[in-house]
């Protein structure tokens, strides 16, 4: 992300991220979405975390589900806004109020 953050300080202009993710069975998907959303904050960037999906839609996006533990990836879990990625966003979420 180095040429976005030089072209921000060269241009003096606001930075907005529209969407990132990474799919729920991504290995160290949530030290991803850890690492660039530090990235994010260290540079002022506002920033929308993608979070497609529902029963009726492909879930791969929705972070409102988990893998039962032991089991191949289709088994999903629904946990609501209780998964891990969910408790990650909702402390960056207190950040910004």
């Amino acid at each position: 992300m180095q040429p976005l953050v030089r072209y921000q300080k060269a241009h003096n202009v606001l930075v907005y991220i529209g969407e990132f993710s990474a799919v729920r069975w991504a290995p160290g998907r949530d030290q991803y979405i850890k690492d660039v959303i530090d990235i994010f904050e260290e540079h002022g960037w506002g920033w929308t975390y993608f979070a497609l999906g529902g029963k009726k839609v492909w879930t791969g996006w929705d972070s409102r589900y988990e893998v039962a533990p032991g089991t191949p990836k289709r088994n999903l879990v629904y946990k609501g806004y209780d998964t891990t990625t969910w408790k990650l966003l909702k402390e960056y979420y207190k950040k910004n109020k």
